[in-house]
């Protein structure tokens, strides 16, 4: 049977949680938007701004995944550097 988790360990994954629901909320938003855009354009019959709705919706979706990478991942590398740097000395 493991140890209990100690005080430290419990927040930290309540701030994951709450940082996971963010992000996860963030796409959801990008993908409810990029839905209704390209309905309407096809119900409009016009499959040209339909598709520029697409296009333009995705590389939205690929800037906002890119930039949460580096904010959540930028933490991770630095939280992990930082703990190694402490091992050694």
């Amino acid at each position: 049977m493991g140890r209990a988790p100690r005080d430290r360990e419990i927040a930290a994954l309540g701030v994951i949680s709450v940082l996971t629901w963010l992000a996860s909320s963030i796409g959801a938003l990008v993908k409810t938007g990029a839905e209704v855009l390209v309905a309407q354009g096809l119900g409009a019959q016009n499959r040209n701004s339909a598709r520029c709705y697409a296009q333009h919706t995705s590389t939205l979706a690929l800037y906002i995944s890119l930039g949460l990478m580096l904010l959540f991942g930028g933490q991770g590398l630095y939280l992990h550097w930082s703990l190694w740097v402490r091992r050694d000395n």
